[in-house]
């Protein structure tokens, strides 16, 4: 006993005294497209390192660190843990827009840039120059009046901007543009560099912590809140006049339904949040009051106030564990297959989701599972996912931690499915990205689900890193 004892406070001093992995360093140069450096300033020339990860299914950049590059160009990260990054770089006049390591506005063109542990690397140099730039002009419609109750004027502060592009790893990340035109009357004139763009008008209706102005449930308490409008543009090699922009919004009520629960009333078994999602590439601050969770009423209602236009999906958390995802309707429209609600500058029709309880259900073994049984650790995951026009539905997706096997995901909604092992499965989401799910395809074993049904599956292991 006292040997076991000695050998475990051995054990426990070394891994104490370990000295830990050292951390590296990288610098490098922005340079513009004539050789010369980027001009300097207190905003042109700032630099991240960062990878790409997952958010709600989508792709982002997610920075590990952030730098300003000086007078000269010069740009350096003291402290880098080991890793593969990208590096990229945003500048005046089209901050917003960056320009990733090599050289290059696509990501996916871009070159990563492998870190070991105490590594110093140097000469990381690429040209970070700034676009050419078109101006786009026009003018906002339907701005809402100045009230009392606001307190600000709701002039434009600006205009936010968007690509259309959604492969963007920035789908949120679009800074305010000042309008190089008097904004109380409408108009407006920005620049920005070819591609296609959306475009919104940034125009304040809700201070934060006030009440919002004639719209029911009043939105997140403490959120701003902004009327915005949307035009698409595509700019080529000239400028683009005459945009009209007409500002609108709508409030979308609605409640979640469980059937069985008694007459009049909503008893979830467990307390129940929705939250709702733009469903493309959407400026974070106009729609920052909707990503706030809202707790379902004693009824199951919810109201999303002064929603923007646009497209929109709802995450229910949790979606209690014997329940499922049995209809989704907006005023007698279906929208169960792909979840998504529009909207315009109309009124939206109640929004009703039904829960049930039952549905079917899969018993997952895994090829090589007992090999594979440390592999992954927390990130090992079972995923049944919908097929065809389901696919979009992202509630009607089920990933969960397998801790042996065989493993029952129970309470799938009745219809085909595919089921996945993944001994590591990045976060965020990732499931739900059709582009990642493409490169698993392969793996994939499809199953029809029916009502009260257990279906036995085995699927391999998709490895690690792949």
């Amino acid at each position: 006993m006292k040997s076991a004892l000695l050998f475990l406070s051995t054990l426990l001093l070394a891994t104490l005294q370990a000295p830990p992995t050292p951390n590296a360093s990288l610098s490098g140069r922005l340079k513009g497209s004539s050789g010369a450096v980027s001009a300097p300033g207190p905003v042109s020339g700032s630099v991240a390192i960062g990878t790409l990860g997952y958010r709600d299914g989508r792709r982002v950049f997610q920075s590990n660190g952030s730098a300003q590059a000086d007078a000269l160009g010069n740009y350096s990260f003291a402290s880098v843990g080991p890793g593969e990054y990208y590096i990229r770089a945003e500048s005046l006049p089209t901050r917003g827009i960056p320009t990733y390591y090599p050289g290059t506005a696509d990501i996916d063109s871009a070159t990563k840039i492998s870190v070991g542990p105490g590594q110093e690397i140097v000469g990381i140099d690429f040209d970070a120059s700034s676009p050419p730039t078109f101006k786009i002009s026009g003018t906002v419609r339907g701005i809402p009046a100045s009230t009392a109750t606001t307190g600000l004027t709701n002039a434009i502060l600006g205009m936010a901007f968007a690509s259309t592009d959604s492969r963007s790893p920035d789908p949120s990340a679009g800074p305010l543009l000042q309008t190089t035109r008097g904004g109380a009357n409408g108009e407006f004139e920005v620049s920005l560099p070819a591609g296609e763009w959306d475009l919104f008008p940034v125009i304040p209706i809700r201070q934060a912590g006030a009440p919002t102005p004639g719209a029911a449930g009043g939105g997140a308490v403490g959120m701003p809140i902004y009327a915005t409008g949307r035009a698409r543009v595509r700019l080529v090699d000239r400028n683009v006049e005459n945009v009209v922009i007409t500002v609108g919004s709508a409030d979308i009520k609605g409640r979640i339904v469980i059937p069985g629960s008694p007459q009049g009333e909503f008893v979830p078994p467990v307390p129940i949040r929705v939250t709702l999602l733009p469903d493309g590439n959407y400026p974070s601050p106009l729609v920052s009051h909707l990503r706030t969770p809202q707790s379902v009423g004693t009824a199951g209602e919810f109201v999303f106030a002064a929603v923007p236009p646009g497209r929109y999906v709802f995450q229910i958390l949790p979606i209690p564990s014997d329940h499922y995802l049995a209809d989704m309707r907006v005023g007698s429209k279906s929208i169960y297959d792909d979840g998504v609600i529009t909207v315009a500058t109309e009124p939206v029709d109640p929004v009703e989701v039904v829960l049930r309880r039952g549905g079917g259900g899969v018993r997952v073994t895994v090829r090589g599972q007992d090999s594979a049984a440390a592999v992954g650790g927390s990130l090992r995951r079972i995923v049944v996912m919908p097929v065809e026009v389901r696919r979009e539905n992202a509630l009607l997706y089920r990933t969960v931690f397998p801790g042996s096997f065989p493993f029952v995901v129970s309470a799938l909604a009745p219809g085909r499915y595919e089921v996945f092992a993944f001994q590591e499965l990045p976060p965020g989401g990732a499931e739900q990205n059709a582009e990642f799910m493409a490169k698993h395809e392969d793996f994939g074993v499809p199953i029809d689900v029916g009502e009260g049904q257990t279906v036995d599956v085995q699927v391999p292991w998709i490895p690690a890193g792949k």
